[in-house]
């Protein structure tokens, strides 16, 4: 990333990339998934799923149609494969030099792809951000397209045309239109972005009928961005969520009117429904959690602890890194 035109550099996981040295600002929970949220009588969850290696950090994940789980790396670059019912991954994408952080991840099964957001956060020279596109069967690379502006390429969602929507946490949304070649800025609206200099803006994306549904990580926002009949972005509005969202992070749809929004800060897994604003939690004491994605049933949750990787959580990471069920 690059400070360039005026627009900071954002902060990973609520810090900025420059100030990793500096005291952690956010009181995250370090403690173990809590399964109270659970009737003893409810189904026994699937077991966790462990991912290999001391600096994976998964950040983000991603369900197929098949049962499998493709799971992002945001320490090694690369991105690792459930398949279904394994609790041993296997590596999808390898690491590359062309691809320092993995974040957004996302199945696209009608264009039998895999979408990959591709960031740098080094200090000096980083790579330009970049969304990628993967053979979804193979993992075989087919293209990148650059963003036309400074940008942090975070999340990746679909709509009913099958235009894709992401984040840029500088604050704004792009939109690559079915068939297109190239990346449009869609949305700019000054909500999605930090209300402080240098802070980590437009995060999570889904899409649900005509709107989709951003997260601001340090304003800890949710926002609903109608879609106009002509295809362009209505001005951004905020939901109001009691109680309130803490560092929301990747946000999904669960069904008409139902989010799942990952509460990073927070340490949760929380349902909201839209029409009240009124959050549910489904899982407490999860470990900085960035991701979630659905799987027959069950809510499968990055648990990334990014604030050891960035220096800003003292000490190692709790290995393995996991994958946490959450029976929904």
């Amino acid at each position: 990333m690059r400070l360039v035109e005026g627009r900071a550099t954002p902060h990973i996981g609520g810090m900025h990339p420059r100030l990793i040295s500096a005291p952690f600002a956010l009181a995250l929970s370090l403690a173990g998934c809590s399964s109270s949220t659970h009737s003893v009588d409810a189904p026994a969850l699937p077991a966790r799923l462990a991912l290999d290696g001391a600096a994976f950090y998964p950040e983000s994940l991603t369900a197929t149609g098949d049962g499998r789980l493709l799971v992002g790396s945001f320490g090694a670059g690369e991105v690792a494969a459930f398949a279904p019912g394994a609790t041993t991954p296997a590596t999808f994408i390898a690491a590359s030099p062309a691809v320092a952080r993995v974040l957004g991840v996302l199945a696209d099964e009608h264009a039998h792809v895999l979408w990959l957001c591709a960031d740098d956060t080094a200090t000096q020279s980083p790579a330009p951000p970049q969304l990628r596109r993967y053979d979804l069967a193979t993992g075989a690379f087919q293209a990148a397209y650059d963003f036309p502006a400074p940008a942090f390429c975070n999340d990746l969602a679909l709509d009913g045309h099958h235009d894709l929507y992401v984040t840029d946490s500088l604050g704004a949304l792009y939109r690559l239109a079915d068939g297109a070649d190239h990346l449009e800025l869609w949305s700019h609206d000054p909500l999605l972005a930090a209300s402080v200099a240098g802070g980590f803006g437009a995060n999570g994306v889904a899409v649900d009928g005509a709107s989709v549904y951003v997260t601001s990580f340090n304003d800890n926002r949710l926002l609903r961005i109608a879609i106009q009949a002509d295809g362009s972005a209505a001005p951004a509005t905020e939901l109001a969520v009691t109680p309130a969202l803490v560092g929301p992070d990747a946000v999904r749809v669960q069904g008409a009117g139902t989010l799942l929004v990952v509460e990073q800060t927070a340490g949760r897994l929380t349902r909201v429904t839209v029409g009240d604003g009124h959050a549910t939690t489904l899982a407490a004491g999860l470990d900085q959690p960035t991701s979630v994605a659905v799987r027959d049933g069950t809510a499968w949750v990055t648990q990334g602890q990014l604030g050891h990787i960035l220096g800003t959580v003292a000490g190692p990471p709790a290995l393995p890194f996991v994958v946490t069920p959450v029976t929904l």
